[in-house]
Parts: structure tokens; sequence; C-alpha cells
């Protein structure tokens, strides 16, 4: 491994190219940008800079160019409208191995996906099966799914099932499955790490949520209790009002 990343938009996933060429322009997309974040030299000097960090060759300039400002407007189309598009973070090499076909796609996707969700700072994030669904194919959510006419048939639970098994055991990632419904995801945690930081989570919102359910029946109780005295004052003034009258009444007789 090269250490080297590429970060770039979920929605990239969307663009309607073959799945090299879709994975070329995502390429092309992350060098311009690279190249366009430096401040010395011509742009073609800072583009050639930009492959050169990232170890990349090859494509001439116009058409990393021509690559880029098509699926930049395509993404830019796709921010102005949906808003803020969530990015995945995929190593260099397993994006040309994908491109080059020496990695399944659905898997890449799956990875695109997951990482989309745990973002670069999460420990672990609990995900659905619906959502990594929608994000497999660019889409941050079910809305901007039905607003595509072109898209792709979302897998069953059985074959994103399989899809998660898979990287699963690459170790891609780990994975906890609690009371066989909530899974859970980390890129940074193994499964024992994982496995106890969902213990912990649980028994602290478990203890939370007894604490606000204790405050909230205890300020129950003093409403009640409030209701009561508030009665018992009320009831002791109106006596005492009464024996006021009752007095200023026997005063006038007697006057």
């Amino acid at each position: 491994m090269d250490g080297i990343f590429f970060e770039f938009p979920l929605s990239a996933l969307i663009i309607v190219r073959d799945d090299r060429s879709r994975l070329d322009y995502i390429i092309s997309w992350c060098i311009i940008t690279l190249a366009n974040s430096l401040s010395e030299g011509s742009h073609k000097e800072r583009v050639v800079s930009a492959c050169s960090h990232l170890g990349i060759s090859g494509s001439n300039y116009a058409t990393r160019m021509n690559r880029y400002s098509e699926l930049n407007d395509f993404l830019m189309r796709q921010e102005n409208f949906y808003g803020k598009q969530p990015y995945c973070r995929i190593g260099k090499k397993l994006i040309f191995e994908t491109r080059d076909g020496l990695f399944d796609f659905n898997q890449f996707k799956m990875l695109c996906a997951i990482s989309s969700i745990i973002g670069k700072t999460k420990k672990f994030v609990r995900i659905t099966y619906e959502r990594l669904g929608y994000r497999m194919h660019g889409f941050k959510n079910k809305e901007m799914f039905n607003d595509f006419k072109d898209k792709n048939e979302l897998l069953s639970y059985k074959k994103l099932r399989r899809l998660i098994e898979i990287l699963h055991a690459k170790k891609f990632f780990s994975k906890f499955t609690y009371a066989n419904r909530q899974m859970f995801f980390s890129t940074r945690l193994d499964d024992i790490e994982l496995r106890e930081c969902v213990k912990k989570s649980k028994i602290y919102w478990a203890k939370r949520k007894q604490s606000l359910e204790d405050r909230n029946y205890s300020l129950e109780i003093k409403g009640e209790l409030g209701k009561i005295l508030l009665e018992e004052r009320t009831l002791r003034e109106s006596e005492r009002l009464n024996r006021e009258r009752v007095k200023i009444y026997r005063m006038k007789r007697v006057s």
C-alpha cells in the first residue's frame, strides 16, 4: 500500500458511464482538484505535479481536463439541487484495481457507500441495508434516488449482506451485528474493539434513558404535589376570607 487515498463526492458514482470510464472520470477529477489547490506554475504544470504526488502517469492534459469538467459540472448540479453531498475516501490502489477489472465493482461501490457514511472522524456508526442500497449507486438518500429516471435497480438485502460478508472477511472494515438486527461498522476499530464500543454505548444510553425517565417522572410527581399544595393553599385562603366576611358581618350587626 502506498498510503494514498482519493476523496470524491459519492454522487460521482451516478454519472452514466461504463464502470471503467466512470472510474477514469473520478481519477481525473481527483487529480485536477489537487492541482487546483496548488499555487506554483501554470495549470498544466500543477497537473503534472499532482500526478507526480499521487504516483500517476498516462493520459494527456486535455483528456484529464475534459473528464474533470464534465464530471465537475455534473457534481455541481447535484449539489445545487440536493445540497452538500457526502464524500468517499478510497485507496488509490483499490480504485485502479477496480478500473482494471481486478476488483469487483459492486464490492467497490459498497466500500464507497460505507466510507461515505462513516466519514473520517467517526469511530463507528450504525448503518441499515436500505441506506447502503441507495449509497451504493451514489444517492445520499431515498428522495434523491427516486428523482433519477435512469437509475440502477437496488440490490436485495440478501445480496447486500453477501457483499458485506465478503468485504468483512477481507478485513476492509470491522462489523458487529447487535441483537440480530442492528449493524455497526468501523474502519478505525477491529472487531473486538467495535463490540466493546457498542456495548459501552448501549449501556451508556440505557442509563441515560433511565435517568431521563426518572427525571421526567420526578417532575410529574412534583407537578402533582404542586397541584395538591395549591389546592390546599386555595382552600385555606378561602376559609380565611370566609372568616373575615363573617367577622365583618358580625361587627356590622353589633354597630
